[in-house]
């Protein structure tokens, strides 16, 4: 019975270690390094660049519009009711692993980091999965 309760737990165990795939982290001020600079969307036409930046812990995340659009790029307009430009970026690590917060100045969101690595970044599950790739102009 004990045997088999190891086994048990061991299997669980190296599925929660498997849910994550990091090749580059295993501290808070790693996966910050690692995220610091400017990513783009996977599959978004808009052209905007995401860039983040740590300095001791705190972490911000700017939207910048991409100055050289092409000739047929979507519109996008200066005035609409809301449009969020910055916000604050908190890494954590929990039992599951490590999690990224978004907080805006209406409220945050928290999603767990899927895949992290110095092309990729993956966090959320199903309709708030996104798929982020090293910008590398």
């Amino acid at each position: 019975m004990i045997k088999l309760f190891s086994i048990v737990c061991f299997l669980m165990f190296a599925g929660f270690t498997y849910a994550q795939n990091f090749d580059c982290c295993n501290t808070v001020s790693e996966v910050q390094n690692t995220l610091e600079g400017d990513w783009l969307l996977k599959q978004d036409s808009r052209n905007k660049i995401y860039r983040f930046h740590f300095e001791k812990g705190t972490g911000t995340v700017d939207v910048l519009e991409e100055l050289n659009l092409p000739p047929k790029a979507e519109h996008t307009e200066l005035n609409s009711d809301f449009e969020i430009t910055e916000s604050t970026v908190k890494i954590s690590r929990e039992k599951e692993g490590f999690y990224i917060e978004l907080v805006y100045s209406f409220g945050s969101v928290k999603e767990q980091i899927k895949e992290l690595n110095n092309k990729r970044l993956v966090y959320g599950h199903g309709p708030s999965r996104h798929v982020f790739i090293r910008d590398g102009r």
